[in-house]
């Protein structure tokens, strides 16, 4: 009998001491309301396939008119807000800056859609100012070059045919923006807009299993990753351990809540890290072929200053703060007839 009531004792202690979330296991899986961890246990493909289609490429393409200046000139800032710094140029020529990103389809209808992506992948400022530098790398304060923007060129792909593209938002502290393209009377059905809960990046943990969907180097593509450093900072920014090329800057960062189908947008991919170096390096005209790498080489060499990735890691734009620049931005966009 002792032994009986000491059982039940500990039995209402422990059970006491228990914590009121449910957690339910399903065929091997927990069901806790929180973000997975694990691989999806079941077929994503379908889910994925219906993402997919709301995931497109940006193609930027800006003209500028350069204008270049000699150091004997000793043309300054005042020489260009006087407006006739053109005519001391002693060169000029005009050159194309292509960008490229992914975007997200968060609205459509018969006539119009609108999608979301990062401010620098269409951002081109209208002016750039080159100085010219000391044989140290110091700036001194004449200018050296200044680039005119004439105009600037977005499309994206797999659109229905229409108007030329427009920034409707922008926000280059958040890094991001909202594009619109209206649609042609006959174009055929409307895009497919993004039909998945805007989630929250705060509630990631170290380990998250994550899909990044984006364009790296125009080919679209779906890569895993799992999340590293959730919450660092108080936008609830996070970092993913996937290596970020050229056309993934806007790529969607997916998570999973309790398994397929539940898909919840969590961020945008926007940045990564790199670091710069200088090298020596040879003559540009210098044909590797006749080269004998056995022998010291006696050619003119140069200093280059090269910037190189370092992969495996990811900077990515909270949906916090996504969710923030919309509702900054609803009014204006709904004057305009896109009704979020």
């Amino acid at each position: 009998m002792r032994i009986l009531l000491f059982s039940l004792l500990i039995l209402f202690g422990i059970s006491g001491c228990i914590s009121q979330e449910k957690t339910v296991v399903t065929g091997g899986r927990v069901l806790d309301g929180k973000y997975d961890s694990e691989f999806p246990s079941a077929p994503a493909s379908k889910e994925l396939n219906k993402v997919l289609a709301s995931v497109k490429l940006i193609n930027s393409l800006t003209f500028y008119k350069q204008f270049f200046f000699a150091l004997s000139d000793s043309i300054t800032g005042t020489t260009i807000d006087a407006g006739n710094f053109t005519q001391k140029a002693s060169s000029s020529l005009i050159t194309e800056k292509p960008a490229s990103g992914s975007a997200l389809i968060i609205y459509a209808d018969a006539k119009k859609t609108a999608l979301l992506t990062c401010a620098h992948t269409v951002f081109e400022p209208d002016t750039v100012i080159r100085y010219f530098q000391t044989a140290k790398g110091q700036p001194l304060p004449f200018i050296q070059r200044v680039d005119i923007k004439l105009r600037q060129q977005l499309n994206i792909i797999g659109l229905p045919r229409g108007g030329e593209v427009q920034i409707e938002a922008l926000d280059r502290k958040a890094d991001l923006a909202i594009l619109s393209k209206s649609i042609a009377p006959q174009a055929g059905l409307p895009p497919i807009v993004f039909n998945y809960p805007f989630g929250s990046a705060a509630e990631l943990d170290w380990g998250t299993f994550v899909y990044l969907i984006g364009f790296p180097h125009g080919k679209k593509m779906i890569t895993t990753s799992i999340v590293s450093s959730p919450n660092r900072n108080k936008r609830h920014d996070f970092i993913i351990n996937s290596t970020m090329y050229q056309g993934v800057s806007g790529g969607i960062i997916l998570a999973l809540r309790d398994g397929i189908p539940n898909f919840e947008l969590v961020g945008l991919a926007n940045a990564l890290p790199a670091k710069s170096g200088i090298k020596l390096q040879p003559e540009s005209n210098i044909n590797s072929k006749t080269v004998n790498p056995s022998q010291p080489y006696t050619g003119t060499i140069y200093l280059n200053r090269e910037v190189s990735i370092i992969p495996g890691i990811t900077y990515t734009i909270s949906v916090e703060t996504v969710k923030k620049f919309i509702g900054q931005n609803k009014e204006q966009l709904q004057k305009k007839g896109f009704n979020f």
